[in-house]
C-alpha cells in the first residue's frame, strides 16, 4: 500500500524525484523522495521502529499535500 501510494505521487507529480537510499536490515527497500532543489533541504524522515506506521503516513500525507499546492500554485493551508 505505502509503495503504491509513493509511486502514484511520483507519476502524479513529475517533479518528484523517486529513489532509494538503500535496505533495511530485512532487506526492505528504503524509498525516498525529493521536492525541489537540494540546495538548502529539510529532511522528514519516519517509521524508524518496525511496527510504526503513523509517521510514515503523516509524512506521506504532507508530502502529497506540498505537491498538490506546488503543482497549483496555490497556498498550503
Amino acid at each position: 500500500m505505502r509503495d503504491e501510494f509513493i509511486d502514484r505521487l511520483c507519476r502524479d507529480y513529475p517533479f518528484l524525484r523517486c529513489g532509494s537510499v538503500g535496505k533495511s536490515l530485512c532487506s526492505r527497500e528504503l524509498r525516498a523522495l525529493q521536492l525541489g532543489p537540494s540546495e538548502k533541504s529539510v529532511l522528514f524522515a519516519a517509521a524508524f521502529h518496525g511496527m510504526e506506521w503513523l509517521t510514515s503516513l503523516l509524512v506521506l500525507v504532507f508530502t502529497k499535500r506540498i505537491s498538490e499546492a506546488f503543482y497549483n500554485n496555490s497556498a498550503l493551508y
